[in-house]
């Protein structure tokens, strides 16, 4: 694959449309865009003042982004190259700003809140939203840090329990079970849930979990659950099991059934990317392939050209891959896809 550098800068989310105009979020959560295959990038129109969260950043199937802000009460936007628009409905019972919104699945999307969990729900592609009455087992899960619609339902991951998941439209969520590994062996492991993804071609659904969090700092792993499963059970993987990464920020989804997976290591910080070509059982660290040292938090984006960006603490990149290369899009982009 071929390795083009957008940006040498900080970049925490990035998003390719298929017109093939880029946006992204910069090192001041401010909305850049740029319409010439990332020869240059300017502020989208309209979006100036708006603080955004680092991973609230999404495209829905109109040929727009949508994203969240850092303001109480919070603030949707959806935004083209042409000028950015504030989406209607009173998110309520709020005391932080959007921190995930999920993909575009046939007009529905989802955006959730950054440490009460409060949930809302589009059913015209992000143009609209309406608050949800939730209940989370156990009352509350903390910091939320992903919401996915899924086969099974609608998923949510938090600082505290396990993979939650709704099957009545998120007002009831169930614990499906988790196991918490900690290579120090120590009763206080923090458990942060940071990622819940469906892979579009296999059904396969990936729960990450990590601790960035002194004694254990390095528990980071992914675990699977496939189609045959019952509720609740999961599998280890090979590759990442106690691998060193405390946030697993994202999943990227190839049509040939490739997986990416970016991660954030506690040392130094390093951002790495893995590889699977098993529907997740096997997990390589491909970041020298990729002919990058990544720096602080490494998330990802396979884009409907078939292009895998990559973004970091210093930079955006683009990788190419060869003839007969396919991207399907996942049911959620972002980050930590």
């Amino acid at each position: 694959m071929s390795l083009t550098v957008l940006l040498n800068t900080e970049v925490t989310n990035v998003v390719e449309l298929a017109s093939g105009a880029i946006f992204c979020f910069d090192g001041n959560k401010a909305l850049q865009m740029s319409t010439n295959d990332g020869a240059s990038f300017s502020a989208v129109p309209g979006s100036s003042g708006i603080t955004c969260r680092t991973d609230s950043l999404v495209a829905n199937s109109l040929g727009e982004v949508v994203f969240g802000s850092i303001a109480t009460p919070p603030k949707i936007y959806y935004a083209t190259t042409s000028g950015t628009t504030q989406a209607t409905g009173t998110l309520t019972n709020a005391a932080t700003g959007i921190n995930r919104i999920s993909a575009d699945v046939s007009g529905s999307m989802w955006a959730v809140t950054d440490f009460d969990g409060n949930i809302y729900h589009s059913t015209d592609h992000g143009h609209s939203w309406t608050s949800k009455a939730v209940s989370y087992p156990g009352g509350s899960i903390g910091h939320v840090y992903a919401i996915c619609e899924t086969t099974y339902g609608l998923a949510v991951a938090g600082e505290i329990g396990d993979a939650n998941i709704s099957s009545d439209g998120g007002t009831t969520f169930v614990s499906w079970g988790l196991t918490h590994p900690s290579p120090a062996g120590n009763s206080d492991y923090h458990g942060n849930l940071w990622n819940i993804q469906q892979s579009p071609i296999t059904g396969s659904l990936f729960a990450t979990i990590g601790d960035p969090f002194p004694p254990n700092p390095s528990a980071g792993t992914c675990q699977v659950h496939r189609n045959a499963d019952g509720v609740g059970v999961w599998h280890h993987v090979n590759g990442m099991d106690n691998s060193g990464s405390n946030n697993i920020s994202g999943f990227a989804f190839k049509g040939d059934g490739t997986i990416y997976m970016s991660s954030i290591y506690s040392v130094g910080p390093t951002g790495k990317v893995y590889q699977s070509t098993d529907d997740g059982a096997n997990w390589t660290e491909i970041s020298a392939t990729l002919g990058r040292s990544f720096v602080g938090t490494a998330r990802i984006h396979l884009a409907p050209s078939g292009r895998l960006y990559i973004s970091d603490h210093v930079g955006l990149y683009r990788y190419t891959f060869g003839a007969g290369s396919s991207a399907s899009n996942p049911m959620f982009f972002g980050g930590g896809v």
